[in-house]
């Protein structure tokens, strides 16, 4: 993502932040569609959390993300992609505490294996099976 985009999805991802606090829900759609449009622009999933792309500097993250590709075990990787999945259905529904409950179980298993936070989680989920 080039500089100028960033600072911009900084800045909605922060008024994005702002208006959640607030329970504003015109001004999160409003945000959210503008963070989504420039996500849209690169090629970034749909499924990517906005706290993943949006920086406290301003700056891109360095490193290459398919690095963390095909790093996890065979039982891990079973557990991972079911996690996804329900993690996914419970997003359309928007089930927050669904949600929270399946990023937390993937975010165990990224731990195990030193995967940052940040790693879009479709980069993880096995070929094939995106819902």
């Amino acid at each position: 993502m080039s500089g100028d985009d960033q600072h911009k999805f900084n800045e909605e991802y922060r008024k994005w932040q702002e208006s959640m606090a607030k329970n504003d829900r015109d001004d999160v759609g409003k945000h959210a569609g503008k963070m989504e449009e420039i996500m849209a622009r690169y090629n970034i999933p749909q499924g990517t959390p906005f706290d993943a792309i949006a920086t406290t500097n301003g700056y891109s993250r360095h490193y290459d993300y398919r690095e963390f590709q095909r790093r996890l075990s065979a039982e891990d990787q079973e557990k991972f992609d079911k996690e996804y999945e329900h993690w996914m259905h419970d997003r359309r529904k928007n089930d927050r505490d669904d949600i929270a409950k399946h990023e937390g179980k993937m975010q165990e298993i990224l731990a195990r294996y030193n995967i940052p936070r940040d790693v879009p989680y479709d980069l993880i989920a096995s070929t094939g099976r995106r819902y």
